[in-house]
């Protein structure tokens, strides 16, 4: 072997050499491994190793991109003995024939051939890829097949169909390699991924006809996620549900889509948190953040918004310029020294792209599809290696990728799968290395994160003296007028002072903000007046609710080291306990007993903070 493998590698491939020797065997191997996991690096050993015994003379790899297809070469290339093309497909010295499969009309497999279709499940959506494929390898002494995408079948390649891959209107491979084994790998050598974590967005767009009436363009809202509903919007995940009206951008400053903005200036926070944090601070090494938009004009409207923000470097990777390959190889190599902090980009940064920094992935694309999805979020799954060959990340903790978008249910039921995924896996980690409490014990108390459905991430790194402050803060988040305006990126400021100790001047700009906007805060749940209406006054009491359930998240010690995923349900627990003696959702409670919930979680507050 000219590359030392990884396990699941070593095993995949024993596989397949076992099928292509056994008389008796079908002519075909089809191998699924998570996003990341390194698919092209085993299908260019197990070539290779197919090549050097003699097995086959030549190698024909089909490839669903230009980009993929030299990546291949390039790999093929590095080994002695194999002269690998993309273009000469009649030259005499040629022994490995690279194409995508829309290009392949011009070659030929004959008997000692090796057949590669790497990202095989394109061929299936494609119905001409798919014949040319299946026609390519009919001639061929051996299939080899990758995937990284486990995926349900609308149509057929007739090659599949031919040897029986097809059960129950799905694919069922040969050998798998989920992102659930890559994850739990003892062998930190052998981990190919990292945790992802997510945040969903509701859409709070109030939009209105030229009358000033409000329009019904959106026929579905996306609500908050929260503990009490997520089951219910990942069931609406079937559904044939539009997510373009919510993700449309009309301009530079993305005016007509606040969730567009909180979603951005979140994820800007994020990437600037996990820049300054020891583990990428000791290493020297940037995260980078991505963007997927539904156009190319938005790509660039997205791209000017982020460029105002703070001095960000962002480059448009889009398919209208000539040189975006091109920019992406560059920044891929990791040779550059100012690579941008942020690619904004429409499709192109997606499968078979491989850019280890990417650890913040904002998603304003229209495409509900589960492989777009996977793909996509792929992007930011990959563990960084420095230049000795070495990860970044020693542990599982030690890093994780971030995935922002909005609370559609196709990217709720996605996101939230691989999220459970990481979750679970964090969790086995900690006990096999004894640790008592989460994982997240090790972080500095500063980089806890709140929960955040189009809220900004909380920094609690010190006390704050002024009791009222985040009362008026809160008051200011919860008036769309003055979000509209300010954006998260003002919020996130706020608590930057504050989390460095400049508490007089956030005072005094929250102060200033109140005046501006007209906002009385001085409402306490409990002492609302008695002349609103009941649904006014229960939906500023669930405010309030909120807001102390999100203090406590930070200040009591039994919910602290406990990540977003179960400490907010475990406080609900915790303070309905005490309240009323068994839980009860927010939701459900009267105007009385939400009172009383936030009564009681005020008395423990005030505990915690003495």
């Amino acid at each position: 072997m000219s590359k030392k493998l990884r396990n699941w590698q070593q095993v995949h491939l024993n596989g397949a050499v076992q099928k292509a020797r056994a008389h008796d065997a079908d002519p075909i191997w089809l191998s699924q491994a998570v996003t990341g996991a390194g698919k092209t690096t085993f299908g260019v050993e197990t070539a290779l190793h197919l090549h050097d015994s003699g097995f086959c003379k030549r190698i024909i790899v089909l490839a669903p991109s230009v980009e993929i297809a030299r990546g291949w070469k390039e790999k093929l290339d590095k080994h002695h003995g194999v002269n690998a093309t993309v273009t000469d497909y009649d030259a005499e010295d040629v022994n490995a024939l690279i194409s995508t499969y829309q290009g392949a009309g011009n070659i030929y497999s004959g008997p000692d051939d090796l057949v590669i279709l790497d990202e095989i499940h394109h061929a299936e959506r494609e119905a001409s890829w798919g014949i040319r494929a299946s026609k390519i390898s009919e001639s061929a002494k051996f299939t080899l097949c990758l995937t990284g995408t486990p995926w349900m079948t609308k149509g057929r390649i007739a090659i599949l169909d031919k040897f029986g891959y097809y059960k129950d209107k799905c694919i069922q491979a040969d050998m798998e390699y989920s992102y659930k084994e890559d994850l739990r790998q003892n062998d930190q050598e052998s981990r190919a991924t990292v945790p992802v974590q997510c945040r969903f967005y509701d859409d709070i767009a109030k939009e209105k006809n030229k009358d000033g009436t409000k329009s019904n363009s959106r026929e579905y809202r996306l609500e908050k996620v929260t503990d009490e509903n997520r089951a219910q919007i990942i069931a609406a995940a079937d559904k044939d549900i539009p997510l373009a009206p919510h993700v449309f951008i009309k301009d530079n400053e993305l005016s007509n889509n606040p969730m567009a903005r909180r979603m951005l200036g979140d994820a800007i926070v994020e990437l600037d948190r996990m820049e300054e944090s020891q583990i990428y601070q000791k290493n020297r090494v940037k995260p980078m953040g991505l963007v997927t938009c539904k156009s190319i004009a938005e790509a660039t409207k997205v791209k000017e918004w982020l460029e105002e923000q703070d001095g960000v470097t962002v480059e448009a990777i889009t398919s209208d310029d000539e040189r975006a390959s091109s920019r992406l190889a560059e920044i891929a190599s990791g040779r550059e020294k100012n690579p941008p902090q942020w690619i904004v980009s429409v499709g192109m940064v997606s499968e078979g792209v491989d850019i280890p920094a990417i650890k913040v992935v904002v998603y304003l694309n229209a495409i509900t599809t589960v492989l777009f999805l996977i793909q996509f979020i792929g992007r930011a799954l990959r563990r960084i290696q420095k230049e000795n060959g070495k990860y970044v990340d020693a542990q599982l903790h030690d890093t994780g990728a971030m995935f922002f978008a909005p609370a559609h249910p196709m990217l709720v039921k996605v996101g939230t799968e691989l999220q459970e995924i990481g979750n679970q896996a964090l969790q086995e980690a900690k006990k096999s290395d004894g640790v008592d409490g989460d994982v997240a014990d090790s972080k500095p108390a500063k980089e806890y994160e709140g929960e955040n459905n189009g809220a900004t991430t909380f920094h609690w790194g010190r006390e704050i003296n002024d009791p009222d402050l985040l009362r008026k803060l809160g008051a200011i988040q919860a008036d769309g007028e003055a979000m509209d305006g300010l954006t998260s990126a003002w919020v996130t400021m706020i608590y930057a002072w504050l989390d460095h100790g400049n508490e007089e001047q956030a005072i005094k700009e929250v102060n200033n903000r109140l005046e501006q906007f007209d906002i009385s805060w001085e409402c306490a749940a409990e002492d609302y007046n008695q002349g609103m209406s009941y649904d006014s006054t229960r939906r500023l009491r669930k405010k309030e609710a909120e807001r102390i359930t999100s203090l406590l998240r930070f200040t009591h010690p039994e919910f602290r080291p406990l990540p977003d995923s179960e400490a907010f349900s475990e406080i609900r627990k915790f303070v309905c306990k005490d309240a009323f003696g068994e839980f009860k959702t927010i939701n459900k409670m009267s105007n009385e007993h939400i009172a009383k919930y936030v009564s009681t979680a005020k008395r423990i507050y005030q505990r915690c903070a003495a």
